[in-house]
C-alpha cells in the first residue's frame, strides 16, 4: 500500500472561515442547480406524475438517512477531506481512495455539465451559435476559478447570498406553479394521468420508475457537502445546525416544488427532455429554437400564457445553475486536495499528484487543486460544438454516459459513508469498557457527554439511519442498469451505469508504486 502522511504536518492548512449559516446556504446552492426543474421532468416523461413524485419522495428518504448519518458523523469528526477519511478510518484504506476518487469525478464532471446546461438555458432566447459557448464554455469557468481563488471568506459571502436567492426562487417557482394549477379548468388533470411509462424506452410502469432514479438522483446530488465545508468550519462546531437541517430542508422543497410540476405539466409533453438511460441531456444546447426549453417550470408557465414570467425563471435558472456550478468547483477542488494532501509516493504521477496539496498561502485555497478540477472536464461542452451528424451522435452519447455517472458515483459516496457509520457504532459498542477506562466517554454514543454535543432528529433511530442509507443506495445503484432493461445492451450504457469504479481503483493502485 502506497504510504500516507498525517494530517497535522506543518504543511499550510486550509482556513477556517466559514459561519454555520454560510455552510448551509453553500450546501442548497450546490444542491439547487436545475435538476429539480429540469431532471425531474425527465421522470415525469418517463413514468408519469405519480411515478416523478414516487421517485423524489423515495429518493429523499434515502438522502435524509445517509443527511442524518453524515451529520453525526461530522459533529464528531470535523476533520478536511471527511468523506475520505471515514471511509479510511473505519472500513478500508483502497475503498477510501475509490470513494475519494468517485466524490472529485461527480463534482468535476457536474462542473463541466453545468455549463451545457446553462448554455441550453440561454438557447431559450435564441442567441447565435457563438454567444453561448463564448461565455458559457470559455469564460464562466474561469470567473469561477477566481472566484474561488479569491478566499473561503469571499467564496462564502457569494454563496450565501446565491443560496439565499435559490431558496426564494424555488418558493416563488412553486408558488406561480399552484397559481397556474389553480387556474386550470381541471386542476388535477394533468396528476391524474398517475403512474405511467414511456414506451420508447420502457415496456412497464414498474421499470419506468427504475429507470427515472438516476435522472432523479442527479437533483439530490450535494445533500452531503456540509461534510467537506466541516474543516473550514469557524468555530468547528458551527457545522452542526446546517448539517442537522439541509436533508430536511432540500427534500421539502423539493417534493413541494415537484408536486406544483406534476399539477401543471401533462407526463406525454413532447418539449419534456427526451431520456436517453437516466440523465437528462440538452441535445445541440448551442442550437435550440428561440422560446423552446425541455425545463418542466418553463414548460408549465408557458402553457398559460406567461411568456414574459417564463423569460424571467429562466434568467434565474441560469444563474441558478452558474451558483451551483461555484460551489461544484469548491467542493472538487477540497475534495482533489484532500486526496492528494497524504500521497507521499516517489513516482511521477504522485509526485505531479502532490502538487494539488499545496496551498497558495495568499488566500488559503488550493490553487491547483481548483485549477485542475476546471480543466479535468473542460473539454466536455465544447464537443457540443461539432456539426457532423455522426459525430454529434456519438459525443450525446459520451455527454450522457458522463452526466449518469455523476449521479451513480454520489450514490457510491453516500453508501461507503453509510457503512463507515456501521462500522463505527458497532466500535464504540464493542469498546465501551475501554473508552469509558481512558476517558474517551465523548465517543460512547449513550454517554451525557455524547449526547451534549451531537444531536439530530432521528438519532434515536441509529444505526438503522445508515443500515436504510446504504440500502437504499444499493437499489438505487441496481436501478442504473434499467437502461438496458428493454432496449440493446451497448459498452456505453455498461459504462454510463458501473464504469466509475474500474478506473479509481486503478489510480488508487498506480500510486502504490514507488
Amino acid at each position: 500500500m502506497a504510504s500516507h502522511q498525517p494530517l497535522n504536518s506543518n504543511r499550510a492548512q486550509l482556513r477556517q472561515g466559514l459561519r454555520g449559516y454560510q455552510i448551509f446556504f453553500i450546501v442548497i446552492s450546490s444542491v439547487i442547480g436545475t435538476g429539480v426543474f429540469t431532471s425531474n421532468g425527465q421522470a415525469l416523461a418517463l413514468a408519469g406524475p405519480l411515478g416523478m413524485l414516487f421517485t423524489v419522495i423515495i429518493l429523499g428518504l434515502i438522502a435524509i438517512f445517509v443527511g442524518e448519518t453524515i451529520s453525526e458523523l461530522v459533529q464528531v469528526f470535523p476533520v478536511p477531506n471527511a468523506i475520505f477519511e471515514y471511509v479510511y478510518a473505519f472500513v478500508d484504506e483502497d475503498l477510501a481512495w475509490v470513494v475519494g476518487v468517485c466524490y472529485w469525478y461527480s463534482f468535476a464532471s457536474v462542473f463541466a455539465l453545468q455549463m451545457l446546461g446553462a448554455a441550453a438555458l440561454l438557447s431559450y432566447w435564441g442567441p447565435d451559435g457563438f454567444l453561448a459557448p463564448l461565455v458559457f464554455y470559455g469564460v464562466t469557468p474561469f470567473v469561477l476559478f477566481f472566484l474561488n481563488l479569491s478566499g473561503v471568506y469571499w467564496f462564502g459571502i457569494v454563496e450565501t447570498i446565491g443560496g439565499f436567492l435559490k431558496i426564494i426562487l424555488l418558493f416563488g417557482v412553486t408558488f406561480i406553479l399552484y397559481v397556474i394549477a389553480g387556474g386550470q379548468g381541471d386542476p388535477n388533470e394533468p396528476i391524474k394521468n398517475g403512474f405511467n411509462h414511456n414506451i420508447d424506452f420502457i415496456n412497464n410502469n414498474t421499470k419506468a420508475i427504475c429507470l427515472a432514479f438516476p435522472a432523479v438522483a442527479y437533483s439530490y446530488i450535494g445533500i452531503e457537502a456540509t461534510i467537506v465545508a466541516a474543516f473550514e468550519a469557524q468555530p468547528p462546531n458551527g457545522i452542526g445546525w446546517p448539517s442537522r437541517t439541509i436533508h430536511w430542508a432540500v427534500f421539502l422543497l423539493y417534493f413541494l416544488c415537484t408536486l406544483g410540476i406534476a399539477l401543471t405539466v401533462q407526463w406525454g409533453n413532447p418539449s419534456l427532455p427526451v431520456p436517453y438511460g437516466g440523465i437528462v441531456l440538452h441535445s445541440n444546447s448551442t442550437g435550440n429554437q428561440a422560446g423552446k426549453t425541455d425545463s418542466a417550470v418553463i414548460i408549465a408557465v408557458l402553457q398559460s400564457d406567461r411568456g414574459v414570467v417564463a423569460g424571467i425563471i429562466n434568467g434565474c435558472l441560469i444563474f441558478s445553475t452558474i451558483s451551483a456550478a461555484n460551489t461544484s468547483l469548491y467542493i472538487a477542488s477540497r475534495t482533489l486536495y484532500g486526496l492528494t494532501y497524504r500521497i507521499t509516493g516517489r513516482n511521477p504521477l504522485s509526485r505531479k499528484l502532490r502538487k494539488a496539496s499545496v496551498i497558495w498561502e495568499v488566500t488559503g485555497t488550493p490553487a491547483m487543486a481548483l485549477l485542475w478540477s476546471v480543466l479535468a472536464f473542460y473539454w466536455l461542452p465544447w464537443l457540443e460544438m461539432v456539426t457532423n451528424k455522426s459525430a454529434a451522435i456519438l459525443i450525446n452519447d459520451v455527454i450522457d454516459m458522463i452526466s449518469i455517472t455523476s449521479s451513480v458515483s454520489c450514490l457510491i459516496v453516500w453508501a461507503a459513508i453509510c457503512v463507515a457509520f456501521h462500522r463505527y457504532e458497532r466500535w464504540t459498542r464493542l469498546c465501551d469498557d475501554g473508552l469509558r477506562t481512558r476517558g474517551y466517554t465523548r465517543f460512547i454514543r449513550n454517554s451525557p457527554e455524547y449526547k451534549q454535543r451531537v444531536w439530530n432528529l432521528l438519532i434515536w433511530l441509529q444505526p438503522w439511519n445508515a443500515r436504510i442509507g446504504f440500502i437504499g443506495c444499493l437499489v438505487a445503484f441496481a436501478f442504473a442498469s434499467a437502461m438496458w432493461w428493454d432496449t440493446p445492451v451497448t459498452p456505453l450504457k455498461v459504462a454510463a451505469a458501473y464504469g466509475t469504479v474500474g478506473p479509481a481503483h486503478l489510480s488508487r493502485n498506480s500510486l502504490d508504486k514507488d
